[in-house]
């Protein structure tokens, strides 16, 4: 017999968030005067230390430029943080944001799993008007532990009491996948909406919106 479905774990870029535009990547390396694909390459080289909570915002531009071999000054790291938030922020899926709502409304408790930096999760709540209510946050910039360790996912459904077997988790990330399912937890590979929908239906007999 298969274990009831009490809740819904989303990540936030690519999930509930669209996936960033090219030019944003764009704009970014002009700082760095780098070609976009070795920028985009140095830009996810530390961004860990920088979503764990090890780098400060200028810690983590200053290596990325260290990288690249351009120096960075605080001034460009402010810069940089506005161009990158919007890139990460700049607009929701609107399906997969609804099915927070719908589920919330349905009985069934949501979270967010996100590897985000501090300074970006108190942007996202003074900037961010789209962004859905949660029974519980998880946010790795402020417990200083990044996906796909598994005290990020502990911590998650600690938060919202509930077990791993009774939960799915929605991550666009294959690393992330399977670090959730060898937690116990139902992970969906997310791509697509419409498949996704269709996954969490065919497995778990849950009818999500389109």
């Amino acid at each position: 017999m298969k274990n009831a479905i009490k809740a819904f774990i989303f990540d936030f870029g690519n999930v509930l968030s669209l996936p960033p535009h090219p030019e944003h990547m764009s704009l970014m390396a002009k700082f760095f005067d780098a070609d976009p694909e070795k920028f985009e390459k140095a830009y996810f080289q530390w961004r860990n230390n920088y979503d764990d909570g090890s780098y400060a915002q200028h810690d983590y531009w200053h290596a990325v430029g260290k990288t690249l071999g351009k120096q960075i000054t605080e001034k460009h790291s402010a810069e940089l943080f506005d161009l990158d938030f919007k890139m990460w922020f700049r607009e929701p899926n609107p399906i997969t944001v609804n099915w927070v709502k719908h589920l919330s409304d349905s009985g069934y408790k949501v979270a967010l799993l996100s590897n985000m930096p501090g300074d970006h999760q108190l942007h996202l709540d003074l900037h961010c008007q789209w962004f859905p209510k949660f029974h519980h946050r998880t946010f790795s910039g402020v417990i200083k532990c990044a996906k796909p360790h598994p005290d990020i996912y502990h911590h998650c459904l600690t938060g919202l009491g509930v077990e791993a077997p009774d939960t799915i988790f929605i991550d666009d990330n294959e690393d992330n996948i399977k670090a959730a399912k060898s937690l116990g937890i139902n992970a969906i590979h997310f791509s697509d909406a419409h498949k996704a929908a269709e996954e969490i239906r065919s497995k778990h007999s849950i009818d999500l919106p389109i």
